[in-house]
């Protein structure tokens, strides 16, 4: 016969068990402490890598905000049978109308204020879509892009310098 002893498995109450890790419930503040302490390390490494990146995204939305303005323009002085003129002033992309010979007052687009953006001259649309071809540099820091604007009224961007 064997030994019902042996065979059976042994529960114990004691207290090693009840102060052990797998019997306690919650977190101490100072293990929530480190824990907080090592996310803001391996953050911080994140932001100082992520700089570059950002600087890129901020110029992006810029000279994407700017071509889409000269679009509108272009699409305005086709549809509408007239003739628009644009320059850039500091912050501002400035625009006005010309209705059988006679200009209209400017009007003003405020662009991001995180960039510079340079125009020498002004551009014109005419009721075709034509314009007279230029160069718009907007620079954010060190980094630079053109857009370019043809005589179809076409843009371009360059490579992010």
């Amino acid at each position: 016969m064997p030994d019902l002893k042996k065979t059976r498995p042994v529960y114990t109450t004691s207290k090693s068990f009840l102060a052990s890790a797998a019997f306690r419930k919650g977190i101490t503040l100072f293990e929530l402490m480190a824990v907080v302490c090592i996310i803001g390390v391996i953050a911080s490494f994140g932001v100082v890598s992520l700089k570059p990146l950002w600087q890129k995204h901020q110029l992006h939305q810029s000279i994407s905000d700017i071509d889409s303005q000269v679009q509108i323009l272009r699409l305005k002085a086709i549809l509408e049978d007239c003739t628009y003129q644009m320059r850039i002033e500091g912050q501002y992309l400035l625009f006005r109308k010309k209705t059988k010979n006679k200009w209209l007052d400017w009007n003003k687009y405020k662009l991001g204020e995180s960039t510079k953006v340079l125009m020498s001259g002004s551009v014109f649309f005419d009721n075709k879509g034509f314009s007279s071809p230029k160069s718009i540099t907007i620079q954010l820091e060190q980094r630079y892009q053109l857009l370019i604007i043809n005589i179809n009224g076409r843009t371009r961007r360059s490579q992010v310098i």
